[in-house]
């Protein structure tokens, strides 16, 4: 009888350690991956996985960014269609999954991006089956398979990953970035440029009044860039939350702009720090940053 009770306890102990171990892995997953909790009916698939689907020719990789993001970036051999644009393009993508074999999957900038998501919800609407999405995003991939990414219009190398790309925590934490205050302070001062790169929803929601401000796209800023008429110093941007100065420093780099600062968590962080559309109710100020 006492072994029996050994043997039963020894058994418990294991499929609880089992338990226990599931559900952590679990959590983990939840809080690597946000969204898969708002679309747990979406099924992903992992980087791995989607280096042997694509090896196999069985994977229509769809970039869902825009064409500014996938300029910089993207999937050797991806389609680009924006998230708003599947059911417009529902043609071109049952033309692309006309063999029965292959499958889409579509994926964006990474974990906390949506785009890939809903693009995906969207094409099983549409009857589309298999459809997966890679919700490891596109700075996964070129970290582990740089030789099947494009940066600029070329493969890229493991060296060219170390030396160009920049993840988002890291970005925050450059000598680019600086804190709302001292953004503030910069922007009323003489001889800065200041552009606002949110959408017009977004300007409309909560109007930034600093001196001189301008209203700029990406697209626009690229553009500006390529004719050599953008300036190449005193540069300050803001956008709403970070993502859009992020994508605009590289081609500040690319175009040689060296003078160029950043609101550090965009105007989110600006009204978090309780601060109102002119800059005001401002305490300490710090001096402006040394150019790099």
């Amino acid at each position: 009888m006492i072994s029996r009770r050994i043997g039963f306890g020894l058994l418990l102990v294991v499929v609880l350690s089992s338990y226990v171990g599931i559900s952590g892995t679990l959590a983990a997953d939840e809080d690597k991956f946000p969204l898969r909790k708002k679309w747990p009916e979406l099924k992903t698939i992992s980087t791995e996985e989607l280096a042997k689907a694509k090896a196999n020719n069985e994977a229509i990789i769809v970039d869902t960014r825009t064409a500014a993001e996938i300029n910089v970036l993207h999937i050797q051999g991806c389609h680009q269609i924006e998230a708003g644009d599947i059911v417009a393009r529902d043609g071109e993508l049952r033309a692309l999954t006309r063999e029965p074999h292959k499958y889409l999957v579509f994926y964006c900038n990474g974990t906390t991006c949506s785009k890939s998501y809903k693009a995906a919800e969207i094409a099983i609407q549409l009857g589309f089956q298999g459809v997966r999405v890679y919700d490891e995003g596109i700075f996964d991939w070129a970290h582990r398979y740089p030789e099947q990414s494009v940066f600029f219009g070329r493969k890229m190398t493991r060296e060219d990953v170390d030396k160009f790309l920049v993840s988002e925590e890291d970005f925050e934490k450059g000598p680019w970035a600086v804190p709302t205050r001292q953004f503030v302070e910069m922007a009323k001062s003489k001889g800065f440029h200041t552009y606002d790169l949110r959408e017009a929803r977004e300007r409309t929601e909560y109007p930034i009044a600093l001196p001189n401000i301008q209203t700029l796209t990406l697209d626009r800023l690229v553009s500006l860039l390529e004719l050599g008429t953008f300036p190449r110093t005193q540069v300050l941007m803001l956008d709403n939350v970070g993502k859009q100065v992020f994508w605009a420093k590289y081609y500040l780099d690319k175009y040689g702009v060296k003078d160029f600062y950043v609101l550090t968590g965009g105007v989110r962080q600006w009204r978090a720090d309780g601060l109102d559309s002119k800059g005001e109710k401002l305490g300490k100020v710090y001096g402006r940053p040394k150019a790099k």
